[in-house]
């Protein structure tokens, strides 16, 4: 049988198997022994991944369409919903379940009292963002991305009987929402304008004309709404709050999916929807986006040098990588597409890695501080060897799929004619991944001092950090019902040592794998080709597009000599910056730092209201930049 054909009855249920998992959690849990629970929701969460990889195949140079009710187009005209499945938002929604099997496969000992309410949640956070990843329809795209916020709320304050997990998760919700209803906004807007809901219709109806007020707001609504879900400066106040205070499990999905979605859509909006317009410039809009991503890359990177909060400052490490993801996304290219879908593949299972490791030193000695932690690494030598090479393959450490990655999209900037936007890159990794490697040094080798002035760049305390270390730790957990000590010399149970070394061995063995640029590049010119994704929907019945063979996009060698010794080279530079941030003699120089960038860490004063401010200014940016980009 046809692997399209017979793949397609696992589209819906791609859906249907989480959302029915997390119903028989949410109803059914308390007449399950805990350990049927755990591993009934990792057995679905493994299912839905399977399927995902399975529409990823299938789907390879021929995108699937599947049309819910059999409610196909007549004459052009869409009214069913639809999914659009291909293989870079099956690929995505695979790493959603990877990310969500690894997160409840830690679970079982990090949460002693975790009952299947938790487990629900988890679910429904993964069937909305497989739901994402494969819809073909505006509204829905909406919808699933509020499925998923919604569930990351609860997550979040999954311990907020504590003012830290309450503050975050408020702040989390607060700006979210908002988020939320300017997309929405947007939709509202393009279906006035257009009137239709699905991609490639609304594509077709705008091409070749000229982008109005109308059109420009629903932009501007769009973009907006989903850079405020990708934590992209300046919406991204509410990401070290949020991540600070969520339990470890959850920041892996955060770290590796949510904020990633935000990107998918907005490449997925510009592409489908607004690059037809007869009066929009490519270049203008590749200016406007990489503008954001060199901005979010640069202030993330910085930040994360200024933390002590080991949780916040993998929340900034992850949002100046965001910030590169949007530069590839703004580079406006298949090429630039698939370097970034490689990153975000690779990073995504290194930083989520990252935060399991942090969550095993925390269960052993009770804090995530990295001053109060110094020198007490001793005896987690597994743990301390997952947190530098996490590290390392942040700083694009070959062979792993991200620094094939990092090639591609040097590459891409090269032919844009932005050669210089690898050192952007470069400087930003090293600098991200040097704070990981520093907190690494002092925690496990004693390296640094003691006690550090709070002048010192990469050493002052967040307000409220001690509230927060206090809050996130497993005496919070023990107080609502967990059995777990804390703090004690016990072995480390293997459901939290084994995830995130089997996160790090995925990301190396897809490096290893033969020709993956190759793949990730066709899947990324299928993904931009706006013609076919509208044949396909509107223009054939047939569930597929239209034979014509694999598309092929020649990418040059990844593993190059020079590729290789600069990869390296980054490492190399990584482990300076650590060492520099350590050595007391450099004690001048870091104050220097931290006088300049002092007035960056009192912007991020985690009060809401300041969080509003700046969404509402970003917006008002963005509106501003778009009328000039789309005309």
């Amino acid at each position: 049988m046809d692997l399209g054909v017979s793949a397609s009855a696992l589209v819906p249920a791609s859906i249907a198997v989480p959302l029915a998992g997390a119903a028989l959690m949410a109803g059914f849990s308390r007449l399950m022994p805990r350990w049927a629970r755990d591993l009934s929701a990792i057995a679905i969460a493994l299912a839905t991944t399977t399927m995902t990889l399975i529409l990823m195949a299938a789907s390879a140079g021929r995108p699937m369409i599947y049309w819910f009710s059999g409610w196909r187009p007549s004459a052009g005209m869409a009214i069913g919903i639809d999914y659009a499945v291909g293989p870079l938002g099956a690929g995505m929604a695979s790493l959603a379940g990877v990310l969500a099997s690894a997160a409840l496969v830690y679970c079982w000992r990090y949460f002693d009292s975790a009952r299947g309410r938790h487990h629900a949640l988890v679910l429904i956070f993964l069937a909305g963002s497989v739901d994402f990843c494969l819809t073909g329809d505006l509204f829905n795209l909406f919808v699933a991305l509020e499925l998923v916020a919604v569930t990351a709320f609860a997550l979040t304050g999954y311990n907020a009987g504590y003012p830290a997990p309450l503050q975050g998760a408020i702040n989390f919700a607060v700006t979210n929402s908002l988020g939320g209803m300017t997309v929405l906004m947007g939709v509202g807007f393009l279906y006035a304008r257009t009137g239709s809901l699905n991609l490639a219709q609304i594509g077709q109806a705008l091409t070749g004309r000229h982008a109005d007020g109308l059109v420009v707001a629903a932009f501007a609504l769009l973009t907006g709404g989903f850079l405020v879900k990708a934590a992209i400066v300046p919406f991204h106040f509410w990401l070290p709050d949020a991540y600070g205070s969520a339990p470890i499990p959850v920041c892996v999905l955060f770290a590796g999916v949510m904020s990633e979605l935000g990107l998918f859509a907005v490449m997925r909006l510009w592409v489908t929807v607004f690059s037809g317009l007869a009066g929009g410039s490519g270049p203008r809009m590749r200016a406007v986006l990489l503008g954001f991503g060199i901005l979010t890359a640069v202030v993330g990177a910085v930040m994360a040098l200024a933390q002590l909060h080991l949780k916040r400052m993998l929340a900034f490490v992850t949002m100046s990588h965001l910030g590169i993801y949007l530069i590839g996304v703004g580079l406006l290219t298949p090429l630039g597409l698939a370097g970034a879908s490689l990153l975000v593949i690779g990073d995504g299972l290194a930083k989520s890695a990252l935060f399991l490791g942090v969550g095993v030193v925390q269960h052993q000695r009770a804090s995530v501080s990295e001053t109060k932690l110094r020198g007490r690494g001793r005896g987690l030598a597994v743990t301390g060897g997952t947190l530098v090479l996490g590290a390392l393959v942040l700083a694009d450490l070959p062979p792993f799929v991200s620094s094939a990655g990092h090639a591609l999209l040097v590459d891409a900037a090269d032919q844009a004619g932005l050669p210089w936007m690898e050192t952007v890159i470069a400087l930003s990794v090293i600098a991200a991944s040097g704070a990981v490697l520093r907190a690494a040094a002092r925690i496990w080798l004693g390296w640094g001092d003691t006690e550090i002035s709070r002048t010192d760049p990469g050493t002052a305390d967040d307000p409220g950090e001690e509230a927060e270390d206090r809050a996130d730790t497993p005496v919070a957990e023990r107080a609502q019902g967990s059995q777990e000590p804390s703090g004690q010399q016990r072995r480390v149970p293997l459901t939290m040592m084994l995830p995130p070394l089997a996160l790090l061995a995925i990301g190396l063995g897809l490096g290893l794998t033969s020709g993956i640029a190759d793949h990730a590049a066709a899947a990324a010119a299928a993904f931009s080709d706006r013609a076919a994704y509208a044949m396909a929907v509107l223009g054939t019945h047939s569930g597929s597009m239209p034979p014509g063979g694999r598309i092929v996009v020649p990418v040059s060698p990844v593993a190059s000599a020079g590729g290789v010794l600069t990869d390296l080279g980054q490492v190399l530079a990584a482990l300076c910056v650590a060492g520099i941030a350590l050595d007391r003699r450099a004690l001048r120089f870091r104050r220097a730092l931290a006088v300049g960038t002092g007035w960056l860490r009192r912007l991020h004063s985690g009060l809401v209201g300041d969080q509003v401010t700046w969404l509402a200014a970003g917006l008002a940016l963005l509106a501003a930049l778009g009328e000039w980009a789309l005309h």
